[in-house]
């Protein structure tokens, strides 16, 4: 079953699903292999009570899924079955809402290359948390970070392959991969996203990628962004949180929270933290950036550990895109070899004896950087799944939360930054008045879509999916969010 379906099972869900639940009729897509889709999801659009929708622990370890993995698959369900919106299947949202239109192959205007003196702002803002700091708007570019958390499954080809890999070992090699990958777009990318809104969502749907992911602010100060992805046959959850040090020539911006995976073949958790990454000549010469830390993926199962190492320049030089690493079993002897660019791409090399350092043996390739987009320094240096994020459907029913929505942001990449600014400024004095009322209210604010769960493996506590959206989705009601916009 669904990741989705078994953490909606745990939690208390604040989303009256009780009533029915109307399924918008799919594309033509699938009407094309003679499938009576219209008729099959009508005959499930069924009245739910609230006994019908709880789950409990055994049920959902006795339930037979495959029998439903199978039915959303071809979309034809088993007779006289009730229909129970904890039971969506990823593949069936993946499809139900996966956006039909060719994605644009460039923003609506070209970057303003307009210089502005980066000194004249960061001189006041030495040894601050750049996070409390108001940035002008020409610091941005048109994305928030609820979008820009989503860039990391540019390459989520990684995981879709390690949710199918039997052998544990090289399937950690494949994680490795896909979480140092993040990192291609760090490159030539040297504009900041804006920060969420309290309360600000993103959903990205792709059925090329196979992937579902929601985001969504959970807290302002210190900013917080949780996540929720899927595939086929992984779950990846989390939270962000950026600290961003300004010294004079260069800025750190360093991670907080724990990513977590869980791959559905078996149930296996992984889980790994994000290394440092340094951004230089913020005052003279041309931005460029290197990473500084090492990747640790364990797997809290089988006792594996996978580690990539991340090299600043300071340290090797023009050497700093290398990384290396390696897959290690539980009684930490080295099963896999791990070589490349973090800019470039990434291979795996099995290692046959203690002795064997791989030097010589067949290696796989884990990934391979995709070409730049036409223009794309005028273009922020966006990839083509960046130019994607911030562009609507108009066939898509999004939440008035989502990011797209961001009127902001929105006149920032129509070229009107001087509106922009204004609106801007608009936004985050109206979050401001919001927070005032809530203090002297004495109420706390609770994130829509996710919640705080404590981790055993981890020892920690990470805002996790509740189960909510995507049934808010299908009904085209997501009833009470924030007005933030």
């Amino acid at each position: 079953m669904s990741e989705i379906s078994s953490i909606a099972s745990h939690g208390n869900s604040s989303t009256d699903v009780s009533q029915d639940i109307e399924f918008i009729k799919p594309r033509t897509k699938w009407d094309k292999d003679n499938l009576s889709t219209s008729d099959v999801l009508e005959s499930y659009t069924e009245e739910c009570t609230d006994d019908k929708l709880h789950i409990s622990d055994a049920e959902l370890s006795n339930r037979d899924d495959d029998e439903f993995k199978d039915a959303y698959n071809e979309f034809t369900l088993p007779a006289n079955r009730i229909f129970n919106p904890h039971e969506l299947t990823t593949q069936f949202i993946i499809q139900q809402f996966s956006s039909r239109t060719k994605p644009r192959d460039s923003l609506p205007v070209m970057k303003d290359q307009v210089g502005f003196s980066v000194w004249s702002f960061l001189k006041h803002c030495l040894g601050k948390d750049l996070t409390r700091v108001p940035m002008p708007i020409t610091f941005n570019e048109p994305l928030s970070f609820t979008q820009r958390i989503c860039e990391d499954l540019d390459y989520v080809e990684q995981l879709n392959i390690a949710g199918r890999t039997q052998d544990t070992a090289e399937r950690l090699a494949y994680i490795a991969g896909f979480a140092a990958s993040c990192y291609v777009t760090t490159q030539n990318r040297y504009s900041k996203p804006f920060n969420p809104l309290l309360g600000e969502t993103f959903e990205l749907i792709s059925e090329t990628m196979g992937v579902a992911c929601l985001t969504e602010q959970t807290s302002h100060h210190p900013p917080m962004t949780a996540f929720h992805a899927e595939g086929v046959d992984w779950t990846l959850w989390g939270e962000v949180r950026l600290e961003l040090k300004f010294r004079g020539q260069y800025c750190k911006v360093i991670p907080q929270g724990v990513l977590h995976l869980r791959t559905k073949m078996d149930g296996l958790h992984y889980s790994w933290s994000k290394p440092t990454l340094i951004i230089h000549n913020l005052i003279l010469g041309n931005f460029w950036a290197d990473h500084d830390g090492t990747l640790e993926i364990r797997c809290h199962n089988t006792g594996e550990l996978a580690t990539v190492v991340f090299t600043p320049h300071s340290k090797v030089g023009s050497l700093y895109k290398e990384v290396h690493g390696e897959v290690k079993n539980a009684d930490g002897s080295v099963e896999y070899v791990i070589n490349g660019r973090w800019d470039q791409g990434m291979s795996y090399t099995k290692v046959n004896s203690k002795t064997d350092t791989g030097a010589g043996n067949e290696s796989h390739k884990l990934w391979t950087a995709k070409p730049p987009i036409l223009h794309a320094f005028n273009q922020y240096g966006f990839t083509q799944l960046s130019l994607s994020l911030n562009e609507i459907d108009p066939e898509t029913y999004l939440c008035s939360t989502d990011s797209r929505l961001r009127p902001d942001q929105r006149l920032l990449e129509e070229g009107n930054v001087d509106e922009a600014s204004d609106t801007k400024y608009r936004l985050e004095e109206k979050q401001r008045r919001t927070r005032k009322i809530r203090e002297i209210s004495k109420l706390d604010y609770r994130p829509r879509w996710f919640v705080p769960m404590y981790d055993p493996d981890t020892k920690s506590t990470t805002y996790c999916y509740n189960g909510d959206y995507w049934i808010c989705k299908l009904r085209q009601n997501f009833g009470k969010v924030p007005d933030i916009f």
